[in-house]
């Protein structure tokens, strides 16, 4: 089991989140864009040039949708309908499902009865922060895309 720390930057123009490891390393760098439709870059090293995975907006009538690439192969969609009472999220690709209570800043990543991974969103924090706990290893990266494009569909104006 792998354990991530999402944490977002501050007073940035973009969106910006590092993601440490269990020691608190920086291990992944995440950036934003400026305009037009949400996407993020998730790079392996800080000057952000070797970029390992992806997450792009498109718009549907209804529903916000977010492509996920790992280096750079499509590996899933993430369709969300947010709504006041519960946002339902709908994960295909890797035929992931995500339960829990998301406003309430709990859920777990599941497959099938298998979990993949559970999520934390850390109360009184500048910017969004996450705990993340991935039971297997080659999921990390598809994990973390995951937990950002959930981010930007709950907590993004």
């Amino acid at each position: 089991m792998a354990v991530f720390y999402i944490k977002q930057k501050v007073m940035t123009v973009t969106d910006e989140f590092t993601v440490l490891d269990e020691k608190k390393n920086a291990k992944y760098f995440v950036k934003g864009n400026l305009v037009g439709k949400k996407k993020l870059s998730i790079f392996s090293d800080e000057k952000r040039k070797e970029e390992v995975a992806e997450i792009k907006e498109q718009h549907s009538f209804g529903e916000t949708v977010y492509d996920i690439r790992i280096h750079n192969k499509k590996v899933a969609t993430m369709k969300a309908k947010k709504s006041k009472a519960k946002p339902e999220f709908k994960v295909t690709g890797l035929h992931w499902e995500i339960k829990g209570t998301l406003f309430d800043d709990d859920f777990k990543i599941t497959k099938m009865l298998e979990t993949i991974a559970t999520v934390h969103k850390e109360k009184l924090t500048l910017g969004d922060s996450y705990k993340v706990k991935v039971s297997k290893e080659d999921n990390d990266i598809a994990v973390i895309a995951l937990v950002l494009a959930i981010d930007a569909v709950l907590y993004d104006e």
